[in-house]
């Protein structure tokens, strides 16, 4: 029997597997990196020819990448706009 207090994050019925809910909460303010990185992973197995990446997935990659970035700066955004409410400034 495990004594340990449960995580913060919900677990499934299936002992050690998180949510779904849990890895999304996970990847905030990665998910730019982590199109990034498979990019040049994919673009770095293009180049010695182990894989081909099929044309149609580069643009697939950036839009995600363009999407996550979006959604960055909007929340940096929303945090400064507070910042200035709270500050009295605006």
């Amino acid at each position: 029997m495990d004594a340990r207090p449960p995580a913060d994050y919900s677990h499934s019925e299936k002992k050690g597997q998180p949510t779904m809910k849990a890895v999304l909460e996970w990847t905030k303010g990665k998910r730019t990196y982590i199109v990034a990185i498979a990019m040049l992973v994919l673009g770095a197995l293009q180049g010695l020819d182990v894989f081909i990446m099929p044309e149609w997935g580069w643009g697939i990659l950036g839009a995600v990448g363009l999407g996550a970035l979006r959604a960055g700066v909007n929340t940096v955004a929303e945090k400064v706009a507070e910042q200035v409410k709270t500050d009295g400034n605006g």
